[in-house]
């Protein structure tokens, strides 16, 4: 199991390259921060960042739970790129 994180400014074509990804490999989890982000009327602090890192790591262990797509050695794949997302996350508290 690979773990690809596809990051830049609006607009580049994020998500139209993780939709492709997704289409191409099968057992694919595309999972977009914008959606985990989607809130009315938009408010871009602290609080809401963290809470789209905390919506994002529930569904990345959600899908982990799945064994239709992770085996035992790429769920220890997937705690690695977790950790990784947590530690970028504390940088913001």
């Amino acid at each position: 199991m690979k773990v690809i994180i596809i990051n830049g400014p609006m607009g580049v074509g994020k998500t139209t390259v993780g939709k492709h990804i997704a289409e191409k490999y099968a057992g694919t989890a595309f999972i977009d921060g914008d959606w985990c982000l989607d809130i009315h009327p938009f408010v871009g602090n602290r609080e809401t960042k963290m809470m789209a890192i905390d919506n994002i790591l529930h569904l990345v262990a959600n899908y982990k739970k799945c064994s239709l797509f992770f085996s035992n050695e790429e769920s220890i794949n997937f705690r690695i790129a977790e950790k990784a997302i947590s530690q970028r996350s504390e940088k913001w508290q």
